[in-house]
């Protein structure tokens, strides 16, 4: 697929910045809480080319920076890749992000909605319309339900080798496909999912062997990981859609968009790495932590986990979020088999060399903060693929749409247009 033209500058751009002056401003950890409301969502158009320039959005929230350079910021990168040990094994053991969902009837819910709702600010969902059927596709009989902002349908798709992935789509709209990470299942997405929703076709799939998904026996490969989200676009009726995918989901996007190019058509690189020897690793603390080391009960592994998953001032000022998470991971441990088989497919992860290939446009979403994958691995991302357009969000950890959402989803949906 043919790159875009390159559309004119936007009015108030500014040229590539890799150290800009006092006056650059980037998404804050002070800025406003994680669901503060934000009617307006700026940002540049569908067919405004990404060329790498500073763009300021409305409330000075959000930097973007050259993609051809080092992070910019008001002071230095926080890691110099040359510092950082790399190697192709970097988040193989990442842990699992399976959080509660927005709504106690949404098919994505978990007991803590109420709790989530008020970090996102968003209200209850209306469940009395009618159901509705699921679109298209190689899918068993869908269900549905009208929310305030769409339908919200429930469907099966079906992979190569007749694996079951359970599928919810959300919101009308462009349609976004969002792969989860290591470990995660759909509900990894549930604090974003209602603000991107309002304006997209929001498509969210438990991998294989998590949640309500089949399982088959490992190792899987990358290939194999982006032909089952190949097959849920199958499934929704989507020939070509945008695609987010985060940490590990990240690395899965690439593969998509390397092996399926026809059916990207804008891609959001969240959080993740090129994987390989360019890839810089985590801190072996923040391994360990990850990891759960010492912990005799998923719930303690897992609030091990989260000293490394969200940012400090995030977890100071929300600890009855990261007590829910631990809560839900207790009642919900992942399923054993799944992490080895997908730390197969990381392991033998490995981009570098081909990112440039990707000729669509590319959103790298990164917190500055990222204890798990640092941020350093966005900035190699982005350099890597022509045209790329890298955000930082300031004071935000590796689930910076998590602590973020309405900032996460403001940054993509200008992306979007």
């Amino acid at each position: 697929m043919g790159r875009a033209a390159r559309a004119p500058r936007l009015a108030r751009d500014r040229g590539p910045a890799l150290d800009p002056p006092g006056g650059a401003h980037r998404v804050g950890a002070g800025d406003g809480p994680a669901g503060e409301h934000r009617p307006h969502l700026g940002g540049p158009h569908l067919g405004e080319r990404l060329d790498g320039g500073v763009h300021p959005l409305g409330g000075k929230r959000l930097e973007h920076v050259d993609a051809s350079g080092g992070l910019a910021g008001r002071g230095p990168a926080p890691l110099d890749p040359a510092a950082g040990e790399r190697g192709a094994d970097l988040l193989e053991d990442e842990a699992v992000l399976d959080p509660a969902g927005v709504d106690d009837g949404h098919p994505l819910a978990r007991p803590g909605a109420e709790r989530t709702r008020q970090m996102s600010g968003v209200g209850a969902l209306d469940h009395s319309a009618p159901a509705v059927e699921g679109a298209g596709g190689e899918e068993e009989a869908g269900h549905g339900r009208q929310c305030k902002y769409g339908v919200v349908s429930e469907l099966r798709a079906r992979t190569a080798d007749g694996t079951e992935l359970a599928v919810t789509v959300t919101g009308d709209g462009p349609p976004l496909l969002m792969i989860p990470g290591l470990g995660a299942s759909r509900r990894v997405y549930a604090p974003v999912i209602p603000p991107l929703a309002e304006r997209l076709r929001v498509v969210v799939f438990d991998p294989r062997g998590v949640g309500e998904s089949g399982f088959s026996p490992g190792p899987y490969t990358m290939a194999r990981l982006a032909a089952d989200a190949a097959a849920v676009l199958d499934a929704t009726g989507h020939g070509q859609a945008a695609v987010w995918g985060a940490s590990m989901g990240g690395m899965v996007a690439q593969h998509l968009a390397l092996l399926h190019p026809d059916r990207v058509s804008r891609l959001v690189l969240a959080c993740t790495t090129c994987g390989g020897p360019h890839a810089v690793k985590p801190t072996p603390e923040a391994a360990a932590a990850l990891l759960g080391k010492g912990a005799r009960t998923p719930g303690e592994a897992y609030r091990l986990a989260c000293t490394v998953l969200y940012a400090p001032e995030f977890q100071a000022a929300h600890p009855e979020f990261i007590e829910a998470e631990v809560a839900e991971r207790e009642r919900h441990p992942v399923r054993g088999g799944v992490f080895a088989a997908q730390q197969a497919a990381v392991r033998g992860h490995d981009t570098f060399d081909a990112l440039p290939r990707i000729s669509v446009p590319v959103l790298v979403l990164h917190g500055l903060l990222d204890a798990v994958v640092p941020a350093e691995n966005g900035r190699i991302i982005a350099a890597r693929i022509p045209g790329a357009r890298l955000s930082v969000l300031d004071g935000r950890g590796h689930l910076f749409f998590h602590e973020a959402p309405a900032e996460a989803a403001e940054v993509v949906l200008g992306f979007m247009g």
